[in-house]
């Protein structure tokens, strides 16, 4: 486990709070990073009207990895009040101009919890070919950040479909995709919840913040699909095909951004079953 001191000083006006996660790309190399205050009592949040500096508590779990100074790890988001999208107003997006679709093109229903949220499931259908996720390896030689086409079989073993579903190791770390896709609009922006305890003794995702704009244009709503790193805990854990395990939260932006997810060439817009960047792969 490593502390990094990070760059970057927050001096935040009163009303303002914040949220921290990994990156993308982070995340999919299985680097468990999370974000410090001064003097903080909570991972991942920034207190509103902070002023100090930040850290990362940074554990690399199934690869070793090399970063440098200027390297993005993480990611920070800052809100005011509750940004969350009501139920209503979810139920209503949903009839009118999807934010989440099946595989089918129908929209997914919004589900009974709270905070409003819709309940999203793992494809292990392979109807696409080629694999339905990945076993990551453990002891390979390290992965350097700023490499690319580094070969998937060094570090990676494929997992096909099977219909008896697939069964999850303890402190394993797998990559999935969902059988949902996403359309985020401008307007808003979307959150995977990373733990369920109802769900069952795993992680679901670890970096889980995205982007307005992510599989969403102006000319379709085609959407994307969301990748999913999951490490089960303490015991195996059985996934079958549409097991439904996920929650995504929608919260409003103050202001459209400027520049939306996919406009500046994003690795992952569009995206289906894919890993971290610095891999090898035609998606």
């Amino acid at each position: 486990v490593y502390l990094a001191e990070v760059e970057e000083v927050l001096e935040l006006p009163d009303e303002l709070w914040g949220r921290g996660n990994p990156k993308s790309s982070t995340g999919r190399l299985d680097v468990f990073v999370r974000l410090l205050t001064e003097h903080g009592y909570a991972f991942d949040t920034v207190p509103a009207g902070y002023r100090g500096r930040l850290y990362l508590e940074i554990t690399p779990q199934s690869f070793h990895v090399a970063v440098r100074r200027g390297d993005c790890l993480g990611q920070l988001r800052l809100a005011s009040g509750d940004p969350g999208v009501s139920r209503d107003e979810l139920i209503r997006r949903q009839e009118t101009d999807p934010v989440c679709i099946w595989s089918d093109g129908q929209p997914a229903p919004v589900g009974t919890s709270y905070p409003p949220s819709v309940l999203l499931s793992v494809d292990l259908d392979g109807a696409h070919g080629g694999p339905v996720g990945y076993l990551a390896r453990r002891h390979m030689p390290p992965i350097d950040l700023a490499r690319r086409n580094l070969p998937i079989d060094r570090y990676w073993v494929p997992l096909r479909p099977d219909s008896q579903g697939i069964v999850l190791e303890p402190e394993q770390f797998y990559i999935f995709a969902t059988r949902e896709r996403l359309c985020i609009p401008p307007d808003v922006c979307a959150e995977l919840v990373p733990f369920d305890a109802t769900k069952g003794e795993l992680r679901t995702h670890y970096a889980g913040f995205i982007d307005s704009g992510f599989g969403w244009s102006e000319s379709e709503r085609a959407g994307a699909r969301l990748v999913l790193e999951i490490r089960p805990h303490d015991v195996p854990f059985l996934l079958e095909h549409g097991q439904p395990l996920f929650r995504v939260e929608f919260m409003h932006n103050e202001a459209v951004p400027d520049v939306l997810y996919g406009q500046t060439g994003s690795n992952y817009q569009g995206q289906g079953l894919r890993l971290a960047k610095q891999f090898a792969q035609d998606d």
